[in-house]
């Protein structure tokens, strides 16, 4: 899919199964260690995103639904539990109907090649979910009516969220 942002530049692959990752954690860092809850986490992405995981942009979308109220709103709607409206939004954010922007915040978004996208096979974007960081009041444009395309700032916000770095997380070959 190729999404834009500074949000999908790094990506992680966890090599080998579930039980084989976490064996391997768990021996050189032990089974309750941060490292061995980042590799669970990242399992948990796996699941939803498949072999490559978005980590700015997931890590981002967790930081969003952990500061916000969104998952408590989709729960009731929905019929399920707030931790089932969470891995809902990871999956509609795996396939593309939801982007991290540059300024941390949360898109509703149409893929290019699909039959709503923007023109020229660019992505379409819609209404916002404002970021953790923004202010609790909604702009104008936080709720669109027509999708249409919009160019993403570059304003990096990594600087509040926990990065997971490779000397956090072993390289698993």
């Amino acid at each position: 899919m190729n999404p834009p942002g500074t949000f999908y530049t790094e990506w992680d692959r966890p090599v080998g199964t579930d039980d084989e990752v976490m064996t391997k954690v768990s021996e050189h860092f032990g089974p309750d260690s941060g490292e061995a809850t980042t590799m669970r986490t990242l399992l948990r992405y796996r699941d939803i995103y498949g072999p490559h995981i978005p980590l700015g942009a997931a890590g981002q979308l967790d930081l969003i639904l952990a500061k916000s109220d969104l998952a408590a709103q989709l729960a009731p709607n929905v019929g399920c539990s707030e931790d089932d409206a969470r891995d809902s939004v990871h999956s509609l954010h795996a396939h593309g109907m939801l982007l991290i922007a540059d300024d941390g915040s949360l898109w509703m978004t149409v893929p290019p090649g699909t039959p709503y996208s923007a023109p020229n096979g660019q992505w379409a974007f819609g209404g916002r979910r404002r970021s953790h960081r923004q202010n609790s009041t909604r702009s104008a444009d936080s709720h669109a009516h027509a999708v249409r395309p919009v160019s993403l700032p570059h304003l990096p916000v990594w600087g509040e969220t926990r990065r997971v770095t490779g000397r956090q997380r072993p390289q698993m070959r």
